[in-house]
């Protein structure tokens, strides 16, 4: 999982940080007053001829005011 907070005076530009879920798939994300971007990315390992891995992509954003 990753996320992203609004670069507020910067512009458009977005202050990036990532976090890992343990064995369960648990994390824990701390967020505050501003706008926010998360995306999340799930990758697992695939035992097939022609892939490696298989991914689910999913993202959210919302607004704290």
């Amino acid at each position: 999982m990753s996320f992203a907070e609004d670069g507020g005076p910067r512009g458009n530009r977005l202050a990036q940080r990532s976090l890992r879920t343990d064995q369960a798939g648990e994390g824990k994300l701390v967020v505050g007053v501003g706008q926010w971007y998360v995306k999340f990315i799930h990758m697992a390992r695939i035992a097939s001829d022609s892939i490696d891995y298989e991914s689910k992509w999913a993202s959210l954003t919302f607004e704290i005011r």
